[in-house]
């Protein structure tokens, strides 16, 4: 065995150990991502009818935009933390969280995307900063508190090294040194991709209602919301082992 093989050895068994202990979150986690999904082929349907030239299209296309990609890095990020490499998560995480964002703020300011569309394809016009301070929205603290914490794992290589990816085993100071298992750092990944989740879907409904029309679409939500008011109230940090 080499040694890039000892550091994926234990990934395995993080991973067994995670979906045990951690079943509801995992399914929960599961059902947002494929809500996200079917809601994009809803969008993509209508979104090959739009006039990209006028606000209300250039909305559209951005929230669409944001939309098809933001399935992926949200899995990407969930796969990442279930293997206990939680310092690589955050990473993700604050991609998944620029998505949300701008999906958001498309959403909320359709000059704004026509701008970003017509004119200016290639480079963001607002910084996410700016995103964030210009949109007034129930989830704006949060994300504000996520965006700045998540700085310190954001494509940094700097001597201040995160406790996620820095720790201490028998003794010993590891940095990086392959995954492990940490219940209350999995279930806190988890609990912002739900969130994220959980608010795409509600920007993206007020972009394109058409995605309400589906009633066992809406069921599913519906069903969704309330499991997330339940994971949100439970105490599933603690280890079950």
């Amino acid at each position: 065995m080499n040694e890039i093989d000892i550091i994926r050895g234990p990934r395995g068994q993080v991973v067994k150990k995670t979906r045990v202990n951690h079943d509801s979150i995992i399914k929960l986690f599961s059902s947002g991502a494929n809500l996200l999904i079917d809601a994009n082929r809803s969008v993509q349907a209508e979104s090959r009818l739009l006039d990209h030239k006028t606000q209300e299209g250039s909305s559209k296309l951005a929230v669409w935009r944001f939309l098809s990609m933001l399935p992926i890095s949200l899995a990407w990020c969930f796969d990442t933390a279930l293997c206990g490499d939680y310092g690589i998560s955050k990473n993700i995480l604050r991609l998944s969280l620029e998505e949300t964002i701008k999906l958001i703020y498309y959403s909320e300011f359709p000059e704004a995307a026509h701008k970003q569309v017509v004119y200016s394809k290639d480079t963001d016009l607002v910084n996410i900063s700016d995103m964030l301070k210009e949109l007034n929205i129930p989830a704006k603290r949060g994300f504000l508190k996520l965006y700045g914490n998540l700085s310190n794992f954001y494509c940094h290589a700097n001597f201040n090294i995160p406790p996620e990816i820095a720790y201490e085993e028998n003794g010993n100071i590891s940095i990086g040194g392959g995954s492990r298992y940490l219940p209350d750092t999995f279930v806190n990944i988890v609990k912002q991709l739900l969130q994220l989740n959980a608010n795409a879907l509600k920007y993206t409904a007020n972009r394109f209602p058409v995605i309400l029309e589906d009633l066992e679409f809406l069921t599913k939500l519906n069903n969704y919301i309330h499991s997330m008011i339940e994971i949100k109230n439970d105490s599933e940090v603690t280890d079950k082992s």
